[in-house]
């Protein structure tokens, strides 16, 4: 991704990509390499609701996260529980397939950026990026000013939401059914 902002939303028609590991730009000049997900030192396997806010338009649907030490796999779904997309990141590859067409105001592979800037251990994200955590963590860029913030409602990973103050989107996650 070039460092200038993204368009206000980019359409993904039925089709599935397939990228090498590249570190992804998160703000103007902060990159963040996705990082392995054995370092997130659990298992995860959730049902959630996704709530994707961007310029007066709200985009939601059903999402079945599943983390092991060799993948991540993110299925989307519609309230109909029709498969919307599928995001995988396993061995350094990022694959994704939407089956519909999906309104993201950001490349999919920065939801899983995001997820791992929200789940992951606080001292590796600190191995790439300045962050810090008080009450919820906060994703500085090189001139020290915040560009992303997540907040914890209430048990840390079980609901969060994530904004992005440069580029303008909010994230609500809302586990729905835990599972292991």
């Amino acid at each position: 991704m070039r460092s200038i902002l993204l368009p206000l939303l980019i359409i993904f028609g039925a089709c599935s990509s397939h990228a090498s590991r590249e570190a992804l730009l998160i703000s103007a000049g902060t990159e963040l390499e996705l990082i392995e997900p054995s370092r997130l030192n659990r298992t995860v396997s959730t049902t959630h609701e996704v709530q994707i806010f961007h310029d007066e338009r709200e985009f939601s649907f059903l999402g079945q996260l599943e983390i092991d030490s060799e993948k991540i796999l993110l299925v989307g779904l519609a309230p109909t529980y029709t498969r919307l997309f599928t995001l995988k990141f396993e061995k350094g590859e990022v694959f994704f397939e939407a089956t519909a067409p999906i309104p993201l105001p950001f490349d999919p592979r920065h939801i899983l950026a995001d997820l791992q800037l929200a789940l992951w251990p606080l001292p590796v994200l600190q191995e790439q990026l300045h962050i810090r955590e008080d009450e919820g963590r906060v994703v500085f860029n090189q001139e020290a000013t915040p560009v992303i913030q997540i907040s914890y409602p209430g048990d840390q990973g079980e609901e969060f939401e994530f904004v992005h103050l440069e580029r303008g989107y909010r994230i609500r996650v809302r586990n729905l059914v835990k599972e292991g």
